[in-house]
């Protein structure tokens, strides 16, 4: 009955919405085009984005990285501001060709959760969000972004996988609350 549950909730999830989890998966998305595009102003525009809505990267810090390449090619920090004492997390990684990798994160009850995925370049990854046999949430997602959010019946562990079925390595921010 729960299982049925979820699978309701999740059916109502499509895209990653406009809230702190969907817009730090929009700033990742913004600073890797503007990294591509060798663009520092949009670049420090994406760094104090992720400063500014409280984002804490769980390896990579996108932001402190790209801040200090913006200001080395000449863009002009914003002046600080007083952000959020806790907010969405975000960390990058990358998936060999035909390979999954997964991690699990605590989500409690009756709070709205959400993952984003940001997949970098022309890449597909599928993700799933579940519990055992039970999935949450399971869809593709190709750049600039994608994911799920739900409402959780009981705080509990979850697991996050992501798969890339091609043959070419898939880089990635995923971004969870």
């Amino acid at each position: 009955m729960i299982g049925l549950a979820l699978l309701a909730v999740a059916a109502s999830a499509t895209e990653v919405e406009i809230t702190p989890v969907g817009r730090v998966a929009e700033a990742l998305a913004a600073g890797e085009q503007a990294a591509a595009a060798n663009s520092p102003q949009p670049l420090m525009n994406a760094a104090e984005t992720l400063r500014a809505l409280g984002a804490k990267p769980a390896d990579d810090d996108a932001a402190a990285r790209w801040r200090e390449q913006a200001i080395a090619a000449g863009a002009t920090p914003m002046p600080p501001v007083r952000g959020r004492l806790l907010g969405p997390a975000y960390r990058s990684g990358l998936i060999a060709p035909n390979a999954s990798i997964s991690t699990e994160q605590i989500f409690l009850a009756g709070q709205r959760a959400e993952v984003a995925i940001v997949p970098h370049g022309a890449g597909t990854v599928k993700i799933r969000i579940g519990e055992g046999d039970t999935a949450i949430c399971e869809r593709q997602v190709s750049a600039p972004r994608g994911g799920c959010s739900w409402i959780p019946t009981f705080t509990r562990r979850i697991e996050i996988r992501l798969t890339n079925s091609s043959a070419q390595p898939l880089r990635y921010w995923l971004v969870s609350n």
